[in-house]
């Protein structure tokens, strides 16, 4: 008998057939925990028993967006002994094998909106039983922050947590280079053994990952309110690839005698690919040991530090000021930091204005199609000129510095996303606003380019790294 769940309940059914399942539905509000991602979440009451049977010591098969896994609960030595000789008989190995770390799959507690993950195209559905079944997940889903896991460590290196806080919950697994300490708290926190989700060579570092799958984290939720955690291991096919269907993580358990009672079966996966696998040094670096769903651009750009600037419609005072940030940071030789620009009012693809482009080449900033006025591509020599755009809270959540020009736009852009307060602040470090010269004479434009640098070149310096 297997269990397969339709999103609010669980049916123990012959595994030859599969419960009809209905489109997941949407909602227009994004739920505190996490990501829309189209999946109906569990009754409370089936999470609970998941969960409770997870710490009794039992194994589960849960889907997460890219790959199926086994899993058990962290603070049972029962479980992770079933985990361990699961991986032993689907890899073919012998018993005495030392067990390599399995990753935690942390749940989120405090999200917050940041830059999405460009969503991949989902596989074609399947011609087999799981046909109709793919995960369905909303278009660019926002994306939160790992509290569980940030909160481990409270001097991580700010590459680190911006890779954190940008690219999780996701398709992503860090294998984190950090202090002993870090180390022992998370396995304080997960009631687990040394050696379970950490390694000691080459270096001592922590084995976890944020799903952005809804029953999944549910679960995780429910372990770690139990002080416990959820640990996943992949479940390889006879090629060797892991499950990216129930059905197939289900027949490769079944061909080496292994049988769960506890299984979701959400038919096959979001992306169908491994997560991407990024290692975070001892020294602030990163090293991404392998692409899946998340590519090497997104992981570097996520990496980098971000500048917004926002004024009314994005033609003017916030497009100069982008566009000198731009070669200040260039003249400085400063690589790692993306600058872009909006308006609270902006028409879309408004070109710059003739006088500001002028006010800048008077300053040595070259405009046109030299310099993207409208979308950076952190620096000189970009894209032409695409034009204006209107603020989003996405732009407001990855940016780790919003400059706005007067305490309108302040207001404005902190109504879009209050828990950025913080960051948002006037470009002027005085305190004053920066008039519009719209309608204005070239002198006026001249002179207001002129204050932009003079309060950008500040800014800079207190630009945190």
């Amino acid at each position: 008998m297997v269990r397969y769940c339709n999103g609010f309940g669980l049916w123990a059914v012959p595994s030859c057939s599969r419960p009809p399942m209905s489109p997941a539905p949407t909602s227009p509000n994004t739920p505190s925990t996490g990501f829309a991602d189209g999946q109906p979440p569990l009754a409370d009451s089936v999470a609970a028993e998941v969960a409770a049977a997870l710490l009794a010591g039992d194994l589960a098969v849960l889907p997460t967006e890219t790959v199926y896994g086994l899993c058990c609960a962290a603070s049972s030595p029962r479980g992770i002994a079933k985990l361990l000789e699961a991986r032993h008989r689907l890899g073919g190995l012998p018993a005495e094998t030392p067990m390599r770390p399995v990753a935690w799959l942390a749940a989120q507690a405090a999200p917050v909106f940041t830059p999405p993950i460009p969503t991949p195209p989902v596989p074609a559905p399947s011609t087999s039983s799981t046909a109709g079944t793919t995960d369905a997940a909303s278009e660019n889903p926002p994306h939160g922050r790992t509290e569980a896991v940030l909160s481990l460590f409270r001097d991580i290196h700010p590459v680190h947590r911006r890779l954190i806080t940008r690219l999780a919950p996701g398709p992503v697994t860090f294998i984190a280079e950090w202090p002993e300490a870090a180390l022992q708290a998370a396995r304080e926190r997960l009631h687990c053994a040394r050696g379970v989700i950490d390694e000691m060579l080459p270096t001592p570092a922590m084995i976890f990952r944020a799903p952005m799958h809804t029953l999944t984290r549910q679960i995780a939720e429910a372990l770690e309110a139990a002080g416990s955690g959820l640990l996943a291991d992949s479940i390889p096919t006879a090629t060797g690839k892991p499950s990216v269907d129930g059905d197939d993580a289900i027949a490769a358990l079944a061909a080496v005698g292994i049988y769960v009672a506890q299984t979701i079966n959400r038919g096959r996966c979001r992306y169908g690919i491994a997560s991407t696998r990024i290692r975070l040094t001892a020294a602030g670096g990163y090293a991404i040991l392998s692409e899946g769903v998340v590519g090497r651009q997104t992981v570097e750009r996520a990496a980098k530090r971000s500048i917004l600037f926002v004024c009314t419609g994005n033609t003017c005072r916030s497009a100069m000021a982008q566009a000198i940030a731009i070669a200040e940071l260039a003249a400085a030789g400063i690589s790692d930091v993306d600058v872009k620009s909006a308006g609270i009012a902006a028409a879309e693809g408004e070109p710059p204005t003739p006088e500001g482009v002028i006010a800048l080449a008077k300053l040595g900033v070259r405009a046109g199609s030299k310099l993207n006025l409208g979308v950076s591509t952190g620096q000189e020599g970009g894209e032409s000129v695409s034009g204006s755009r209107q603020v989003t809270v996405e732009m407001i959540a990855r940016a780790d510095a919003v400059f706005v020009m007067t305490n309108g736009h302040r207001l404005g852009v902190g109504r879009l996303l209050p828990m950025a307060q913080h960051k948002i602040c006037l470009l002027d470090p005085s305190g004053a606003d920066v008039p519009d010269p719209i309608g204005g004479p070239q002198s006026l434009y001249d002179a207001t380019a002129g204050s932009l640098r003079g309060f950008i070149r500040a800014r800079l310096k207190e630009l945190p790294s």
